[in-house]
């Protein structure tokens, strides 16, 4: 039989059967093919950061992406960008931005904010650009929730830009985060202010994740520049909390044993003692009211005082306080004022660099005994150090008066001297 006549005979239900089939895999293949170009990573991608970007008023976007769907879903994205709506510099930027999210959070999506990791790689922060962009959203009567992070944040080469500051270098690892429990997090990096860096390495705890928590910090910090350097250890316990956008330390206890190295001179070593508050906005460390204690090596005598600190491109200072006693290494007082037992109240004024390269106002007193002067401190250490004074009169300017002075057996009534140095006057 010829096959035409084969197919003659082929019951014509077959054959609407078979074109039945055909026709309903033709949208199938088509769903298919749709969830096939769904699940593209750039495709997930885009949609994923569409979405975030319309909750947040910002344009997201990043070059690449990659994910996995085991046990714990992940999303990676390289080359992420956000900016807010219209504005042409960016607020955040990364290398990669690594995100695992467990199965239950996905499933009940959003009522458990429950995420395994992030991982950010040379992450940079605009803090400028963010506030701006904080200022424009309108403001919300809902109140934030924060995700818990059941295995933490990583961050490698970090960057902060702020006015007139930045940190660089930084690496940070937070092993669990959950809001209103206790964190703890090492910190490393590096902060740059004008000519001054400070390198830091830090464990850091909080009672617990919030703005207003109890907060300790113990580790390395090296202040430098470019003659100098002071490496220090510390130990910090304080009261953090928020105000007027500033962050605050209330009750704050310091102790730190700290070397000053300079570059042409001998090093000085002190341990250091605080205890104020402190207060820091835009790149600006205040402590203020401020009481210290120092303990010193070599020229350094031991006092307590109080006062006012603030940091930025200069350090500004303020303190009152007394000697016990006229220190041993430094030059004997004449008679009478040798013998006596009383503490040397003062008052110190400084301005300038953080090395202590500028001039320093003191006033010190004994008794009825005065001295008002301006002077270096590395000259006045460099003057102190001799063992034999190439001049009778210390580096300072200045005015001493007493109402008795015993000079090689001749009594001096209401003596006055004035010491004048050029490159000290105001």
């Amino acid at each position: 039989m010829s096959p035409s006549a084969q197919a003659a005979d082929t019951p014509k239900p077959a054959r609407r059967r078979r074109r039945a089939i055909l026709l309903a895999l033709i949208p199938l293949a088509l769903l298919l093919a749709g969830m096939l170009l769904m699940l593209r990573p750039s495709t997930l991608a885009d949609i994923a950061l569409k979405q975030l970007g319309a909750a947040t008023g910002l344009e997201i976007q990043a070059a690449s992406a990659r994910y996995g769907l085991g046990a714990t879903p992940y999303i990676s994205l390289d080359d992420v960008s956000a900016r807010a709506t219209g504005s042409a510099k960016p607020l955040f930027q990364a290398r990669r931005v690594y995100l695992a999210v467990p199965w239950k959070t996905l499933r009940r999506r959003g009522q458990v904010l429950d995420i395994e990791r992030i991982e950010l790689d040379a992450p940079s922060l605009d803090l400028a650009a963010l506030q701006s962009w904080q200022q424009s959203r309108p403001a919300s009567a809902a109140e934030t929730r924060l995700p818990t992070l059941l295995r933490g944040l990583g961050i490698r080469e970090g960057r902060v830009q702020g006015e007139g500051w930045r940190v660089e270098n930084l690496q940070a690892d937070i092993p669990h985060f959950a809001p209103d429990a206790p964190l703890q997090a090492a910190l490393q990096g590096r902060s740059l202010t004008g000519s001054t860096r400070l390198d830091f390495d830090l464990n850091l705890a909080l009672s617990k994740a919030a703005i207003s928590t109890g907060l300790g910090v113990s580790g390395q910090l090296e202040v430098a520049d470019a003659t100098w350097r002071l490496p220090a250890r510390i130990r910090l316990r304080a009261h953090l909390h928020q105000q007027d956008g500033h962050l605050i330390l209330e009750r704050a206890r310091l102790s730190t044993a700290l070397q000053y190295l300079p570059e042409d001179g001998a090093p000085l070593a002190l341990a250091f003692g605080a205890y104020g508050r402190l207060h820091w906005a835009s790149g600006t460390i205040t402590a203020e009211p401020l009481a210290i204690a120092i303990r010193g090596q070599a020229s350094i005598p031991d006092f307590s005082a109080y006062g006012r600190l603030a940091l930025d491109e200069n350090l500004h200072l303020a303190l009152q306080g007394e000697l016990p006693h006229w220190p041993s290494s430094w030059p004997a007082l004449p008679a009478p004022l040798h013998a006596s037992r009383s503490p040397l109240p003062f008052a110190i004024g400084y301005q300038g660099d953080a090395d202590f390269s500028a001039p320093l106002d003191l006033q010190l007193r004994r008794d009825d005994s005065h001295l008002e002067a301006r002077l270096r401190i590395r000259q006045m250490q460099a003057w102190l150090a001799q063992d034999a004074h190439s001049s009778p009169l210390p580096p300072l300017q200045g005015k001493v008066s007493t109402p008795r002075l015993i000079v090689e057996g001749a009594v001096l009534e209401g003596v006055e001297i004035g010491i004048e140095d050029p490159s000290l006057s105001p």
